[in-house]
């Protein structure tokens, strides 16, 4: 009996060991890669000023009501001490503020969008491969189908479809999932 839990043991501890060495030789191969290294320093501040927003920029800046600053107006400070690094939109309200505050949507709806897309391809791909004869014939053209289509009217169509069952961000993930999931 304790041999069995010595192998067991043994067996998870190596393929633990094997993960952490393949874990490890893609971390430095993609250290090589100069591009990717920018890219992944980019998202990790978008994703670290969507996270701190409540701290970086008061929600009070969005509000049309209470803007303070002067519409559409380059990067000043104002009579009371306040700085708009970016300048004003159209209502007075500082376009920094926006952006911090926008970088959360934007990032759900990427993120979310990237996983439905993931979600649809691998399932369909997954079947498309494992069922021969028509059923994998079908989803294959499916898929070419999706690959020739041009996005946007694909877009428009199904957003006009959807747009009175969903509420409108969950219609922008489906959209943007389903119409790039084939690539």
């Amino acid at each position: 009996m304790s041999t069995e839990t010595g192998t067991a043991q043994s067996t998870s501890s190596l393929a633990w060991a094997r993960r952490r060495a393949s874990i490890h030789r893609i971390w430095s191969e993609f250290r090589r890669q100069r591009a990717g290294l920018v890219g992944l320093v980019v998202l990790c501040i978008a994703v670290l000023v969507a996270v701190l927003a409540p701290l970086l920029a008061s929600s009070s800046g969005l509000d049309v009501t209470i803007a303070t600053g002067k519409p559409i107006h380059a990067p000043y400070t104002d009579a009371d001490g306040t700085t708009y690094l970016l300048g004003t939109d159209k209502q007075g309200r500082s376009i920094l503020t926006l952006l911090i505050w926008g970088s959360r949507i934007s990032l759900l709806v990427g993120f979310s969008a990237s996983i439905v897309a993931m979600v649809i391809g691998t399932l369909i791909g997954i079947a498309s491969g494992h069922f021969s004869g028509w059923v994998g014939g079908s989803l294959s053209r499916l898929t070419e189908w999706f690959l020739v289509i041009p996005f946007l009217p694909l877009a428009l169509v199904l957003s006009t479809v959807l747009k009175d069952r969903l509420p409108q961000l969950v219609v922008l993930v489906v959209v943007i999932g389903v119409t790039s999931w084939a690539s």
